[in-house]
C-alpha cells in the first residue's frame, strides 16, 4: 500500500513538473500569464495542470521543444 501512495505521490510532482516546463517554454504565454498559470498548476495539484495542458494543447504548443525548433513548412 505504501508503494501505491509513493507511486501516486511520484506520478503527481512528474505532471507538476512536465506541466510548468512546458508552460515556462511557451512563447505565446506573457510573463504575467505564465507566472498565474504556474501559481495554478502548483495550487491546485492535477486539475489546474490539466487545464493549463489543455491550454497548451490548443495553441498547439504542448510538444513543440520550443519555438526555434518549429519549421514552418507550408
Amino acid at each position: 500500500m505504501e508503494f501505491v501512495a509513493v507511486a501516486l505521490i511520484v506520478a503527481v510532482l512528474a505532471l507538476q513538473v512536465f506541466t510548468t516546463l512546458r508552460l515556462r517554454r511557451s512563447p505565446s504565454c506573457s510573463a504575467e500569464q505564465k507566472r498565474v498559470q504556474t501559481s495554478l498548476v502548483w495550487l491546485v495539484p492535477v486539475l489546474g495542470a490539466v487545464m493549463v495542458l489543455s491550454v497548451l494543447h490548443q495553441d498547439g504548443e504542448l510538444f513543440q521543444k520550443s519555438s526555434s525548433s518549429h519549421v514552418d513548412r507550408g
